[in-house]
């Protein structure tokens, strides 16, 4: 069953392949095997609620920038999160938009979807709303933040969210098998007095098995762009290009109950 980017593969106990044996993707739909014929989809791939309220109206020239598996600039999702000042985050991911409200009670968030807008003015992208963040979000920080700029290594590439495009793939540094598909970009939102501040932009990857390899001397690993999707066909990267950095703790490991992680993008740190 396809859901959006992904294959949704129910499988038996005795049929479901090993981590190890998994391909990534198949017909490049991100492979997710579910163990048992009445298993749930996770939770990752339930994006939110639709609204009754009156649809919002904005600029033309951002309409434009929301198109399905088009990733928004920074500067669209911060001037969308202007009609949206109560919520946490606005995100672009995979198909459309997803507002984070703040966490209410079941009652208390029907009432809100009746006054929120249904959606965009003019577009054809699906407008939802999250009861509180999206799942395996952590609530106000990346799984690891930006280094410090001093700790760059000129030798290398780092991308910006601009230079990354929806559906790029990625591995960590780190020798291990884990791969990482772009699906989404998301930013915090800022307080209305605070409007032009910067603020928490993170980029969605969704990822599969194995786990990742724990080690007692890398803390950290690079997450390196290792194919870029373009409508002309593949470009090869064009040497290390590294797009964000992922804490190798316990605590925020990837693993089987984990699909999608979101990682600080670097605009901040490499600006000039």
């Amino acid at each position: 069953m396809p859901s959006g980017p992904y294959l949704i593969l129910w499988c038996s106990n005795d049929e479901i392949p090993s981590p190890l044996s998994r391909p990534f993707t198949i017909a490049d739909s991100i492979a997710t095997y579910l163990q048992g014929s009445d298993a749930s989809l996770p939770e990752e791939l339930l994006r939110g609620n639709l609204a009754d309220g009156e649809d919002i109206e904005i600029d033309e020239s951002l309409v434009q920038e929301f198109q399905c598996y088009r990733l928004p600039s920074v500067a669209t999702l911060r001037e969308l999160g202007r009609s949206f000042v109560r919520a946490g985050f606005v995100t672009y991911y995979m198909t459309g938009i997803i507002v984070e409200l703040p966490m209410q009670s079941i009652d208390a968030n029907l009432d809100t979807l009746d006054r929120m807008p249904h959606s965009i003015q003019n577009s054809t992208i699906t407008l939802q709303y999250h009861n509180g963040p999206l799942a395996s979000a952590l609530p106000s920080k990346s799984e690891t933040p930006c280094p410090p700029r001093d700790a760059l290594d000129p030798t290398k590439t780092y991308l910006s969210s601009t230079d990354i495009l929806m559906a790029d793939e990625f591995v960590l540094d780190n020798n291990t098998k884990q791969n990482f598909k772009c699906l989404g970009i998301r930013m915090k939102v800022p307080l209305p007095q605070a409007a032009d501040a910067p603020s928490l932009v993170q980029m969605l990857y969704a990822t599969s098995p194995p786990l990742i390899a724990h080690s007692d001397t890398q803390t950290t690993a690079a997450l390196v762009r290792s194919r870029q999707m373009r409508g002309e066909g593949d470009i090869p990267p064009q040497g290390e290009e590294i797009a964000g950095f992922m804490e190798l703790s316990a605590e925020v490991s990837v693993g089987e109950g984990k699909l999608v992680y979101f990682v600080e993008a670097l605009d901040e740190l490499i600006e000039v």
